[in-house]
């Protein structure tokens, strides 16, 4: 007999994110991806996104398991996947498998990555792991329940801007006027 008992498995916490597991992780595109930087507060230990880089003293930005500054540059896009068999949200920090999908979009004979799907083959452990990303040539359409379901994600009022990928229009704040000369007071002391 064995710990877990026949006939079942240790269920996985749900999440809406894909995470790259050890072998082959098939996944297929299904809309436009976003890019940005992300950290971890310091203060509130919650992770923090950017389109742009950052301007915080790097005493805020946490590091991570290895010591290094958890500051990243990060790609986003909802993916179907294969293996668990629903609408995901892959984020991408690690550039080799960011170069290898820009190369494959700028190869003429792979083109938009939406048009085909993506294998990206993960090994190794901690420091050690790698990854290898390829592309499957059977290009066939996406298949428009995926879509419907990336359309119902979008529509949870706690999820849902996930699966948006797009940055919010931001608001500058207005800038505070100089006092004029006339409302200056001297104080005596």
């Amino acid at each position: 007999m064995s710990f877990v008992p026949p006939g079942q498995s240790i269920p996985k916490p749900p999440s809406d994110y894909l995470k790259l597991e050890d072998g082959e992780n098939k996944v297929r595109i299904l809309a436009d991806s976003i890019g940005g930087w992300k950290y971890q507060s310091v203060a509130t230990d919650k992770m923090v996104y950017s389109e742009q880089v950052p301007k915080v003293p790097l005493g805020e930005i946490k590091n991570d398991m290895f010591g290094n500054s958890s500051l990243n540059y990060f790609i986003a896009a909802p993916v179907w996947s294969y293996k668990d068999e629903e609408v995901k949200l892959m984020e991408i920090q690690q550039i080799s498998i960011m170069n290898a999908i820009e190369a494959m979009e700028n190869d003429s004979d792979w083109g938009d990555a939406k048009e085909y799907d993506i294998k990206i083959k993960k090994t190794g452990q901690g420091k050690e792991t790698r990854y290898n990303v390829s592309g499957n040539p059977n290009k066939e359409p996406i298949k428009p329940e995926w879509l419907e379901e990336l359309e119902e994600k979008k529509k949870n009022e706690k999820t849902g801007y996930r699966f948006e990928c797009k940055w919010e229009d931001k608001v500058e704040p207005e800038p505070e006027e100089e006092p004029k000369e006339e409302e200056v007071i001297d104080l005596p002391f």
